[in-house]
């Protein structure tokens, strides 16, 4: 989550407004912290649909813990 932290501050360094993704170990578990670093754009995958509940559960679960930072 470094690189994600310095590419949102040198962005806002000048004036730029990105989209930064995440690929790769996004759970509701660490979601929150991703986008705490600056993140605003997630690829889950397994966390969507090898979660145990519905794709649609486990998206609003993940946007509900995005939001909760």
């Amino acid at each position: 989550l470094d690189k994600v932290t310095a590419v949102k501050s040198h962005a806002e360094s000048l004036g730029k407004e990105l989209w930064i993704q995440v690929d790769g170990g996004v759970s509701v578990d660490t979601i929150g912290q991703a986008a705490s670093a600056g993140a605003n754009t997630f690829v889950a995958g397994s966390s969507v649909y090898a979660a145990g509940m519905t794709p649609q559960e486990a998206i609003s679960a993940l946007r509900l813990a995005a939001e909760q930072v």
